[in-house]
């Protein structure tokens, strides 16, 4: 289905009014109003949405309702982001350097450019793995004769401008969170950390340590 074909706004997304002047006749309409007179619904607080592209309301159950819409908005950004975007987009991170390379070691600083990419390093499906990532990152450098760094590796996450702060919208128990972190222009699992404490002996301090996500490829 292409989202340029058919717009349907659904189950708490908006609550303002658009095309609906009367409940539609329509089978959409007739399916959901039954569902939502059975349990458990009949005794929840529903609110649907549906709009063609053209305006032609396919249902509509309590659409003036304010609700929150909570994941359902990632309906629509990720909507706006293919419309805008397209389909084939791909983010890019780059890598420059600094200083000069004699028998291939660099005497200068590598920087790691970031475009944006929430992907690296990430969990996700569609994500790389880090093994990956860094194996195209390392052959990069060695196609500009760089085989070993004496300076520093950087990171540069400006791509977005200033740093996105955390949404202290959210709910205090979803900023606690792995997907409560901020993104910004370079990012990195996701930019969370995972943390593994055990308790030690009897009197002794706790064991505490980092988990080790990747061996250093440098």
């Amino acid at each position: 289905m292409r989202i340029a074909h058919v717009l349907i706004s659904v189950a708490l997304l908006l609550s303002v009014g658009s095309a609906t002047a009367a409940i539609p006749q329509t089978g959409a309409q007739n399916t959901i109003t039954r569902i939502c007179a059975q349990e458990p619904l009949r005794s929840a607080l529903v609110g649907v949405l549906a709009v063609r592209a053209d305006g032609d309301t396919l249902a509509c159950v309590n659409h003036r309702q304010k609700l929150v819409p909570a994941s359902n908005v990632k309906l629509l950004t990720t909507g706006l982001a293919l419309h805008t975007l397209g389909a084939d987009f791909r983010f890019e991170t780059r890598i420059g350097y600094t200083g000069t390379v004699e028998d291939g070691v660099l005497k200068g600083d590598v920087y790691l450019i970031g475009g944006g990419d929430p992907t690296t390093g990430s969990r996700a499906d569609c994500a790389d793995s880090v093994t990956r990532t860094f194996d195209a990152w390392t052959a990069l450098l060695a196609d500009a004769g760089i085989r070993h760094i004496e300076g520093r590796i950087l990171g540069d996450p400006r791509f977005f401008g200033d740093v996105t702060p955390q949404n202290l919208g959210w709910a205090f128990d979803d900023l606690g969170t792995y997907y409560g972190a901020a993104p910004t222009g370079l990012n990195f699992f996701e930019n969370a950390q995972n943390f593994y404490i055990t308790p030690g002996a009897s009197g002794a301090a706790p064991d505490f340590r980092v988990r080790q996500l990747f061996n250093d490829r440098f």
